[in-house]
């Protein structure tokens, strides 16, 4: 999408982009859906369309993510032993609240 490149009719349809832009599993796939969205309307030399805003049926706890220890990790077991894995709240908090609850 760098206008200086002049990509202005080098396809001769945009109907592949918009089948898939309709195959997209939603709200899985949203950045997906919004990237493919805005190269679209560029393609077709019209404004961004606004980005499509997933809804949260999960708000996020933050009061509890206070709580966790500075370097908070988790145990998985299984029945061919355990391992740690470390949690990241700063970068995904509705993933670790998921294993703190």
């Amino acid at each position: 999408r760098i206008p200086n490149l002049f990509f202005g009719g080098t396809l001769d349809s945009l109907n592949f982009l918009t089948e898939a832009l309709q195959k997209l599993e939603l709200p899985r796939e949203i950045e997906t859906y919004n990237e493919l969205q805005k190269t679209i309307d560029f393609l077709k030399d019209r404004p961004a369309s606004p980005p499509i805003e997933p809804e949260f049926n999960h708000p996020i706890p933050w009061e509890v993510l206070t709580t966790l220890p500075a370097d908070p990790t988790a145990v998985i077991k299984t029945n061919k032993g355990s391992f740690t894995i470390r949690l990241l709240p700063e970068v995904a908090p509705g993933t670790v609240f998921n294993f703190v609850q």
